[in-house]
C-alpha cells in the first residue's frame, strides 16, 4: 500500500493509459475512470474467488488434520515419511491460495478506497480486459 501512495504522490496526477488526467475524488482516482457496472462485476468476480479460496483451504487443511490424527505410533516410518510430506505439500497450497486470498482483499480495499484499477507503479489505468482476466492485478 505504502508503494501505491508513493506511486502517486511522485507522479503529481494518474493518468489513463492514453495519457488522459483521470477523474479524482478528494484527491483520489475515482477506480480508474471504470463504469459503475464495470466495478460490479469486477467486484462480484473477486468476491466469488474469495469464497472459492476460503473453501479449498478449508478442505486442504480439513484433510490434513484427518491425517494427523492417525497414530504415528502404529505406522511404519515410510508411511510416516509420506504422511509428513503430504502434510508439507499442503501447507505449501494452503500458504499459495492464503497470499491470492490477501492479494483479492487488497483489490477489494483499493475498490472502496476508489484506487482501484490504477497501475501501482506506473499511475496508469489498467487495462479493463486484463482486470477481467486477472481482477486483483496491481500492475497492466
Amino acid at each position: 500500500m505504502t508503494a501505491y501512495t508513493t506511486s502517486l504522490t511522485w507522479m503529481g496526477e494518474v493518468l489513463m493509459s492514453d495519457g488522459r488526467p483521470l477523474g479524482t475524488t478528494q484527491g483520489h482516482p475515482t477506480n480508474a475512470g471504470l463504469a459503475p457496472e464495470e466495478l460490479a462485476e469486477l467486484r462480484q468476480i473477486l468476491l466469488d474467488r474469495r469464497q472459492s479460496l476460503s473453501e479449498q483451504m478449508a478442505a486442504i487443511e480439513s484433510e490434513a488434520d484427518r491425517q494427523n490424527a492417525q497414530s504415528p505410533l502404529r505406522m511404519e516410518p515410510a508411511e510416516r515419511r509420506r504422511i509428513a510430506w503430504d502434510c508439507t505439500v499442503s501447507r505449501i497450497a494452503v500458504n499459495r491460495k492464503f497470499s491470492l486470498l490477501c492479494e483479492v482483499d487488497q483489490a477489494l480495499r483499493r475498490m472502496d478506497e476508489g484506487t482501484y484499477g490504477v497501475d501501482v507503479t506506473t499511475g496508469f489505468a489498467i487495462p479493463l480486459e486484463r482486470l477481467r482476466e486477472v481482477p486483483w492485478a496491481r500492475s497492466a
